[in-house]
């Protein structure tokens, strides 16, 4: 049997649009991640 290692992903989202294209392809790249077992931290600069 083999183990399914997660991994931990840091995602630095540093765009000032908010639902513009950076934003999000960060927060499906987010979703995915998370779907795959892995462990995220979003760090965003959103101010709004």
């Amino acid at each position: 049997m083999v183990k399914k290692m997660s991994k931990k992903v840091v995602i630095l989202h540093g765009s000032p649009r908010v639902s513009g294209n950076s934003d999000i392809l960060a927060k499906e790249f987010k979703k995915g991640s998370e779907d795959a077992g892995n462990e995220v931290n979003f760090i965003s600069n959103e101010i709004y």
